[in-house]
């Protein structure tokens, strides 16, 4: 079986980086709009509201369920409390380029 390449992972810096060489900017302004960018996309998740980018997906708040577990080793239940979660989903064409 072939060896799988290794993930690399992409910081806001590297994109701020990458958005400075391609429109020719100054680096500190590219990172200054990669983190106003990042914050709005928080502040408006904390507003409950979805935030969607038809090229990339939609990035959500689900509420998550109190549940009941159980503790493999002692036996005793365990209630996890209601809480929130961030969830992502993939447009077609990110999909598609994935896959």
């Amino acid at each position: 079986m072939a060896k799988q390449p290794k993930q690399v992972t992409a910081y806001a810096k590297d994109i701020a980086a990458s958005l400075a060489e391609k429109l020719q900017l100054p680096k500190k302004d590219a990172m200054t709009y990669v983190e106003v960018t990042i914050n709005l996309i928080v502040e408006e998740l904390t507003h409950g509201n979805k935030v969607s980018f038809s090229e990339i997906g939609t990035f959500k708040i689900n509420d998550v369920k109190e549940k009941k577990h159980r503790n493999p080793k002692t036996g005793e239940a365990i209630i996890k409390p209601a809480h929130k979660k961030l969830k992502f989903t993939p447009s077609k064409s990110v999909k598609a380029k994935i896959n």
